[in-house]
């Protein structure tokens, strides 16, 4: 019964305490690049997983993960 389950939607608090940052900071960063899904009338809410790709893209983890990716020596032989 320990198990608990995470969220994948996050409310504005939980998304910029995820990321580590401010509120304030997060609507004027992540707020704008990564756009809330609306969950309902009043609800919306941040994808975490959009969120980790934001975060990724900072960090450069993405081009990183996509150089490692590229490194089959098979493809050197069609360039």
């Amino acid at each position: 019964m320990g198990n608990k389950i995470e969220p994948r939607i996050l409310s504005l608090d939980d998304a910029a305490d995820y990321c580590g940052i401010s509120k304030t900071t997060f609507l004027n960063t992540a707020g704008r690049d990564v756009l809330p899904l609306q969950i309902s009338e009043r609800r919306r809410g941040w994808d975490r997983k959009a969120l980790d790709a934001w975060i990724d893209r900072l960090s450069g983890a993405a081009a990183e993960a996509e150089t490692t990716a590229r490194k089959n020596p098979l493809e050197y032989l069609t360039e």
